[in-house]
Formats: structure tokens, sequence, C-alpha cells
């Protein structure tokens, strides 16, 4: 058990870190990432969310990862 509370977080966070890297992947490239990104037209993000071209999930980690 740790010893101070400054301990007990570090570990938790560590922790927290841990398991939020498991569930990261790179599924596509930085360039990928960057096509996504620079879409201006609603229209045209939707078209490619329609055609299965891209997911939510990868709309959202590449403004993220922006």
């Amino acid at each position: 058990m740790p010893d101070t509370w400054n301990e007990a977080v570090s570990a938790k966070r560590a922790n927290r870190d841990a398991l939020i890297k498991t569930h990261q992947t790179s599924r596509r490239t930085a360039e990928h990432n960057t096509c996504i990104t620079d879409i201006s037209d609603v229209d045209a993000l939707q078209e490619l969310l329609e055609a299965r071209k891209v997911s939510a999930e990868e709309i959202i980690l590449a403004y993220i990862q922006k």
C-alpha cells in the first residue's frame, strides 16, 4: 500500500494510462488522419461515413490526434 497520497495518485494514474494504452490502436496513418481533418465540407464527410470509407471512431480519433 502506498505511503502517501502522492504515491497513491501516481500509482492510479500509471494504472489508468496503461489501461488506456491497451485500447489505443493506430489503425490508420497520420496521412489518413490529415485527410479526414482537412475535410471542410460536412456533406463530403457524410458521404465518407455512408460509404463506410471511415468510421465515426476514426473521425474522432483523427481530431483527437490532430
